[in-house]
């Protein structure tokens, strides 16, 4: 994952180790290109009179393997930013033959486990984030300073880069620690954009002879670039999926919401059809061949492959796959970023598309579903709310949204979320008596739900007061 402090383990690695080998050379390997550029400097370094005569790269490129090839001493190669396989897949003829030397590959993608061991890289939110976020603090810590240093660490997922900017914003702004998490809510944006002005973290983009600051927003940015697709339309759909995941509950999305989500609005939600073949004899008994009557039919074999690729590209955290469920998950700081690089119009119209997704599951779903499943969807409209409350939008209890509206509020009083019925409840009874009048179907129908909400909390007093008036 992008931002995770990959290089500067390598880094510290080479500092440490420098005694133990008789050379250490770094290679950016963000394209052939760049790593063609790294072996010419290091061709100079070894032997300038030999690298000055020869003819192109490929001659500087052997002349570095041959040197360090018949060394007898160990020496060590790392390979930085080996973050596009597509694109670079000769890496190894740039390894030298000899076995004498150590390999060292830093990546976002997992792909590289074909080349070597794989280290994954720990968070940092249970050892050393706290130490991170408050290096430049007194060696003396307040209780309360650990408190909210940990609280910010945990909120950030435990990403070295981010509480790299965040330690930076803090001291930039000369903030107390305990008022960062309410500015960071409200401002996540300019915090994960945030730089010093001597940032340590640079590196080429993909065929740029520049470096450019990375933030924990751009090192994002360069996997998404990768995403592959049939055609650009394909890609616009993968994007969505990943816009619409990040309005969920992130540690937890399961392929059944969109499953059943396809199922019930597969002509409304046209993004879902990614995850679909056509069932061409759907309509075996028509002589009709017109592709409106092609229905397409869920492939589950699609929605994980679509998973992996997305996983290998550490844009979703986490796969996991049973015989009958398939569930991702997504880091929270990638979400606020899947979120926030979209217009302000545009998370508020994926924010509507993901309240009518969640509430045509919810209503397919209140009666007979599993515990498990009921739970599920109960975080997914928790996260709706808390989105719903972040962006300040005014789509729950509005009239074009009252059924969304009633459902969410059924569905948490069926769950024994009593208060949090009640507020949608009151909000949609408001608009209704306001903008369609006491004696309207849908306003009595929004009263008789309050009332069974306030006797469901043995209310009875205040339910009877309603029922007087249905």
């Amino acid at each position: 994952m992008g931002g995770q402090g990959k290089s500067q383990i390598a880094l510290e690695y080479c500092r440490r180790s420098k005694e133990d080998y008789r050379g250490i050379f770094w290679v950016d390997a963000t394209s052939r290109d760049t790593a063609e550029r790294s072996f010419e400097n290091i061709a100079t370094r070894l032997n300038k009179v030999a690298a000055d005569s020869a003819y192109d790269v490929a001659a500087m490129v052997n002349l570095v393997l041959d040197t360090i090839g018949q060394w007898k001493q160990p020496w060590l190669l790392v390979f930085d930013n080996y973050d596009r396989l597509e694109d670079f897949r000769t890496v190894r003829d740039f390894f030298p033959d000899c076995g004498h030397g150590s390999i060292i590959i830093t990546s976002r993608h997992e792909g590289v486990k074909f080349l070597g061991k794989l280290i994954p890289i720990p968070s940092m939110t249970d050892d050393g984030g706290l130490e991170l976020l408050l290096r430049d603090s007194p060696p003396q810590l307040s209780e309360s300073d650990q408190y909210y240093g940990e609280q910010i660490v945990r909120r950030l997922g435990g990403l070295a880069l981010a509480i790299e900017q965040a330690a930076a914003f803090i001291d930039f702004r000369q903030m107390e620690l305990p008022d960062f998490l309410p500015i960071y809510e409200k401002k996540r944006k300019e915090v994960l954009q945030h730089t010093r002005e001597l940032w340590e973290y640079r590196r080429h983009t993909h065929d740029s002879e520049e470096k450019v600051e990375l933030t924990a927003f751009t090192t994002w940015e360069m996997s998404f670039e990768q995403i592959k697709g049939r055609d650009q339309d394909y890609r616009e759909d993968i994007t969505r999926f990943l816009s619409v995941s990040a309005f969920l509950e992130p540690s937890k999305i399961t392929e059944y919401l969109f499953r059943k989500g396809h199922e019930l609005n597969h002509a409304s939600i046209h993004w879902l059809s990614i995850f679909t073949f056509p069932d061409s004899d759907s309509d075996s008994g028509s002589d009709t061949t017109d592709e409106d009557n092609i229905r397409p039919c869920w492939d589950q074999n699609e929605f994980e492959q679509i998973l992996q690729h997305l996983r290998r590209l550490s844009l979703i955290q986490s796969t996991q796959s049973t015989r009958t469920s398939i569930w991702f998950s997504i880091h929270p700081l990638i979400r606020d970023w899947l979120q926030l690089r979209e217009k302000s119009s545009v998370r508020k119209e994926i924010l509507r598309e993901v309240i009518r997704l969640v509430a045509s599951v919810i209503y397919d779903a209140i009666e007979g579903a599993p515990l498990e499943i009921k739970h599920e969807l109960l975080t997914h409209l928790d996260s709706c709310m808390s989105n719903h409350s972040l962006l300040e939008a005014r789509e729950l209890g509005s009239l074009k949204m009252g059924f969304e509206t009633t459902i969410f509020g059924e569905f948490y009083r069926s769950q024994g979320h009593y208060k949090k019925s009640e507020e949608l409840f009151e909000i949609l009874l408001r608009e209704e008596e306001s903008k369609l009048g006491q004696e309207h179907p849908d306003t009595l129908s929004s009263i008789a739900n309050l009332a069974s909400t306030f006797c469901d909390q043995g209310r009875w007093k205040e339910a009877e007061e309603l029922e007087v008036q249905v």
